[in-house]
């Protein structure tokens, strides 16, 4: 019956999580333009070049055959093209009333484009959510619910899953891996990471912490030839993906980028694409640790409070989260390296620091795995921390996900007195609105109905 309750508490979040995809019908400009033109030309032309919709993004890559590319790592487009197919025809049927003819039709709706970011991101996301708690043995309703928002309401990564970006993707994608490294199903986990690997070029940094994962099981040899094996499938993808587009499957779309995005040597280190160095910068990891423009510690301080107390209390921990502790802090550090690194650590217009997406949700499993063990003045910090995180990503939804390069609580606050009037304080009300009747009714429901006896 307990767990019956936990299930309940959990899908319950899931369902207001999914509403509040729909509240805000932004589609998120020109970096998921670019997966669009490409899904365009898949679907229209059999090929994955956009030269007929580049007037749409600035996100391309001008490819040694001279023709234009989407400058996104394949997985975000190979995956949704079935997906986009049936609601590119449904909106150009319905939205567009079959306006022109089909190899001119107008590009996707937003309404399509958010469809596709619910079909491919949000609702697998949630689904694996609602798996992972019926396998856990959760301890309590607040432990699922703390889960629940530093899952869905309270990181960067769950902003990005009504959108078409790579972030929201990879985060889900290497969510399962983990959850799957957890129940020892090796096959999966492997292939989970290939298709993580597969959605975003920034999926590289997650080796780390795949590998610290499937160390920490203490397994034989053969859980690491299923992992393997799970690979293949987004390896064979990724391979006929970069070799059609770019002539080789070492060939990635950076090199072949817009030079807008290409910075010129500046210093003595070494660049990777023009926009990488070897080593990371330190006034970089500053700003993503503590600054007011995408400092996680101001919007995402459960973060901080979790891998604190994860520590303190790492001795009196089960095995499971010494593990998920194990590969989310291996992997905050892997991807930390690796965005402190880029010039364009900033991420441009973004909700925080996007880069670090990925582990954010394995994060959100650390906090549940030492929810047990803290005391009730802890419970209090975190929970503080929590409430803040939610309060911002509800913010920055109620206007824009494109967040200018300036302190960002001010740049969202700002938001909230922008023409046309009262738009984005409408949405925030909503927002809060379905946040709070969910938690009044997950907590007025303090037991289910005894059993009808035959």
């Amino acid at each position: 019956m307990l767990k019956n309750k936990y299930i309940y508490t959990a899908v319950l979040w899931g369902l207001a999580f999914l509403v509040t995809c729909f509240v805000n019908l932004e589609d998120g400009g020109m970096n998921p333009a670019s997966r669009i033109a490409a899904l365009r030309s898949i679907v229209t032309n059999g090929n994955f070049q956009i030269d007929q919709n580049i007037d749409t993004t600035i996100d391309w890559a001008k490819a040694p055959d001279r023709h234009y590319y989407s400058n996104k790592a394949p997985g975000g487009i190979l995956l949704a093209a079935p997906f986009f197919a049936v609601l590119d025809w449904l909106d150009w049927k319905i939205y567009f009333k079959g306006e022109g003819n089909w190899k001119n039709r107008p590009l996707p709706s937003r309404y399509a484009r958010i469809a596709l970011a619910v079909c491919t991101q949000a609702i697998p996301f949630i689904l694996i959510f609602l798996f992972f708690i019926s396998i856990s043995g959760a301890q309590s309703v607040t432990q699922v619910s703390a889960l629940a928002l530093s899952l869905l309401f309270a990181n960067t990564a769950s902003i990005f899953m009504s959108t078409n970006f790579g972030h929201g993707l990879c985060a889900m994608f290497f969510f399962a891996c983990v959850v799957a490294l957890l129940k020892e199903r090796f096959f999966y986990s492997g292939l989970f990471f290939g298709l993580s690997f597969l959605s975003d070029y920034s999926g590289i940094a997650l080796i780390l912490p795949f590998v610290t994962g499937l160390i920490s099981q203490h397994k034989n040899k053969k859980s690491i030839y299923f992992a393997l094996l799970g690979t293949l499938i987004p390896a064979i993808l990724w391979i006929s993906y970069h070799w059609i587009c770019f002539g080789s499957p070492l060939a990635i779309a950076h090199q072949f980028q817009n030079p807008k995005f290409i910075t010129p040597h500046d210093n003595d280190s070494i660049k990777f694409f023009g926009e990488m160095d070897l080593f990371p910068n330190f006034d970089i990891l500053f700003e993503l640790f503590l600054g007011s423009i995408r400092g996680m510690f101001w919007i995402m301080p459960w973060i901080f409070v979790t891998l604190f107390l994860s520590f303190k209390k790492f001795r009196t921990l089960s095995v499971n989260a010494k593990k998920i502790l194990y590969i989310s802090s291996s992997g905050l550090i892997s991807l930390l390296w690796l965005n402190g690194s880029f010039v364009g650590w900033h991420g441009g217009g973004s909700p925080g620091p996007r880069y670090l997406s990925a582990i954010f949700p394995v994060l959100s499993l650390t906090l549940y795995y030492i929810y047990p063990y803290l005391k009730k003045s802890e419970l209090k910090v975190l929970w503080a921390s929590i409430i803040i995180s939610v309060f911002f990503q509800c913010l920055a939804l109620s206007s824009t996900i494109l967040a200018k390069e300036e302190p960002i609580w001010i740049f969202y606050l700002g938001q909230l007195f922008i023409t046309p009037p009262f738009k984005p304080m409408i949405r925030l009300a909503l927002y809060i609105i379905i946040l709070l009747t969910s938690w009044l009714m997950i907590n007025k429901k303090k037991s289910l109905p005894p059993p009808i006896k035959n």
